[in-house]
């Protein structure tokens, strides 16, 4: 276990189903604070199964967290330095909604990994739908354009084809 003045991570961390889901989720829902060593997850207040499997992952990982409940929504905080280190500095996956992306790093990683990855992250931050009677449409929803190219990506590499189209909104 590595520790720092924040929280321990262990020293090896398997590209196993648990480090897949917190990082797809990071890829959803996460964040790194600015000047911080402190990682934030934001789900709805009717995310709490997300918040769980999430939770259970950073467990079975002897990550520390801690989970707070408001009226409007749950957050999951991770104080490490280590972490932080990790996800902009080896896997480079971004620091906010605008810079995500998913790197060769991860694409190149054993498929059952990949599709951990790809499922928390559409939880996080996607949807399905029945489209005629034998297929289905995903949408994933980004602010990071390369989050969704990489995503693009993703899916090729487990052999899914992709389309992209780009919304606006008005704010």
């Amino acid at each position: 276990t590595l520790r720092n003045r924040d929280s321990s991570i262990p020293v090896i961390i398997s590209y196993n189903m648990d480090f897949a889901k917190i990082i797809g989720y990071y890829l959803a829902e996460g964040c790194i604070i600015n000047k911080s060593n402190t990682i934030e997850y934001t789900f709805g207040p009717t995310e709490g199964i997300l918040v769980k499997d999430l939770c259970d992952s950073l467990s079975h990982l002897s990550i520390h967290f801690k989970k707070v409940i408001w009226a409007n929504c749950i957050r999951v905080f991770i104080n490490s330095g280590i972490l932080k280190w990790l996800f902009l500095e080896i896997l480079r996956i971004g620091k906010n909604c605008e810079t995500k992306q998913i790197t060769t790093e991860l694409l190149n990683t054993p498929e059952e990994f990949r599709w951990a990855l790809l499922e928390a992250y559409l939880l996080g931050d996607g949807h399905t739908a029945k489209h005629g009677k034998s297929s289905f449409v995903i949408t994933a929803v980004s602010k990071s354009k390369l989050l969704i190219d990489t995503l693009s990506y993703l899916l090729l590499s487990l052999g899914h084809t992709s389309s992209i189209e780009e919304t606006y909104t008005d704010k």
